[in-house]
């Protein structure tokens, strides 16, 4: 799955300068690449807040303002539906905490990427088509591995100039559930 193609360096391709692969090279991030990973884990962090704090209430307040308005008023609260009004607050309270508890582990796991820790990984280089399913859709992707190291791809493109069975040597650094490739030769 190679193209020839000179004027075309994995530089260009995978998104990394000089200076990264230096510094990588070292097994430190660069600046650029600390900026760059910082504010991803900050990103993270804000959108596991979001939910929390505004959509989760919002979806409760939209529950019970429905479960209110198609009952008989305050009777309800007060009368025998007082159960069935129990049991939807119950389970808003269980989403919530369910939510809240992913919060607390999605802010360990991007403080854990903010680390400015890198790895080195040298092997023959394999792409590896995999195929999953998301709902009702089938997908399919491709994963760049080297060594025993699989990056999901984020330029698929950048993929065909890869030569399969070639030795790279990557950098990385470990994020949730992933290893981000940070620069390649």
């Amino acid at each position: 799955m190679v193209v020839n193609a000179p004027s075309i360096s994995l530089e260009t391709l995978f998104g990394f300068t000089p200076e990264d692969i230096e510094a990588n090279r070292k097994g430190l991030l660069s600046a650029r690449q600390h900026t760059i990973i910082q504010r991803t884990a900050i990103l993270g962090i804000k959108s596991s807040r979001v939910m929390v704090f505004i959509i989760v209430p919002l979806i409760m307040v939209a529950i019970l303002s429905f479960d209110f308005l198609t009952s008989t008023g305050i009777q309800r609260y007060f009368g025998k539906d007082l159960l069935t009004t129990g049991a939807v607050v119950g389970a808003v309270l269980v989403v919530i905490g369910i939510v809240g508890a992913s919060l607390l582990r999605s802010i360990g796991l991007f403080r854990k990427m903010k680390s400015d820790t890198v790895y080195a990984a040298i092997g023959p280089a394999r792409i590896q088509r995999v195929v999953g399913k998301m709902g009702y859709r089938t997908y399919t992707r491709y994963d760049l591995c080297i060594g025993k190291v699989r990056f999901l791809s984020q330029n698929p493109s950048a993929l065909q100039y890869i030569q399969e069975g070639h030795s790279y040597q990557v950098y990385y650094m470990v994020a949730p559930g992933t290893a981000i490739l940070l620069s390649i030769e």
